[in-house]
């Protein structure tokens, strides 16, 4: 935990020791990398609330300043029925609202929400605790817009070219082939490429995971700047937090 150092931009090579995980449920020597803020099935409570997804306290964040308009967001966020509507009908609709000092502690903020995560879901706690100390988790950010990918996780840009490409020479080859049989060509084609490429961003979020894993492992408590958030004043549903 030591050398993990947030919001520093990394590289990373193609290595046994290096398992990325995506939006999907990934699975690695048979351990499950279902670690992305918008899983379902690990809810948990913070300050007499329930969250079904990480997300949606991270959320909370971004508009949580002592007024009625960011009680009313905050509100929406916890009645929407899925992490998807929160971005299309909450961030859509209010992203000019967002606190303008968020990015000075979201990290802080996002290592906090998934400590809670971490102290109040078992099931979450045992499937990052799975995770050998000598693996490196990457957050695999493949289709996002880049600065997003790159501060939450990373880009393999090689390998997302060379995929692109085989896909394009693939579909103008696919007349007159079985269709599964050219979906399973294609697949056994793509399988080829994991070795290809290196990963490289800010790698944030896998971070974030990885000193929540260590410090559960060693029985401490991860480093979070709690006089950075004391300082933020944030308010969710209407009470300022303390740290």
């Amino acid at each position: 935990m030591n050398n993990i150092v947030l919001g520093r931009e990394e590289k990373y090579g193609i290595s046994p020791q290096i398992w990325t995980y995506d939006i999907l449920r990934t699975i690695v020597n048979g351990i499950h990398l279902n670690f992305c803020n918008t899983a379902e099935g690990f809810p948990f409570d913070f300050n007499g609330h329930t969250f079904i997804e990480s997300i949606r306290l991270f959320m909370c964040g971004e508009w949580s300043n002592n007024t009625e308009d960011h009680l009313r967001i905050q509100n929406s966020i916890l009645q929407e029925r899925s992490s998807w509507a929160c971005y299309r009908f909450v961030t859509a609709l209010n992203c000019r609202k967002i606190r303008n000092d968020f990015p000075a502690f979201q990290l802080q903020w996002m290592l906090f929400v998934t400590w809670q995560k971490c102290m109040c879901n078992a099931d979450f706690r045992r499937m990052l605790c799975s995770v050998p100390q000598c693996v490196t988790l990457v957050r695999d950010k493949t289709g996002d817009d880049y600065q997003n990918a790159t501060f939450w996780g990373c880009l393999n840009v090689e390998r997302c070219n060379r995929e692109k490409k085989l896909r394009e020479d693939f579909i103008r080859r696919r007349e007159g082939q079985d269709p599964k049989e050219w979906r399973q060509k294609l697949k056994r084609e793509r399988e080829l490429l994991k070795n290809v490429g290196e990963w490289r961003g800010q790698n944030n979020m896998g971070k974030i995971l990885m000193i929540c894993r260590d410090c559960l492992i060693g029985g401490n408590k991860p480093p979070i700047d709690y006089d950075l958030l004391n300082r933020s004043n944030i308010y969710l549903l209407g009470e300022r937090l303390t740290f």
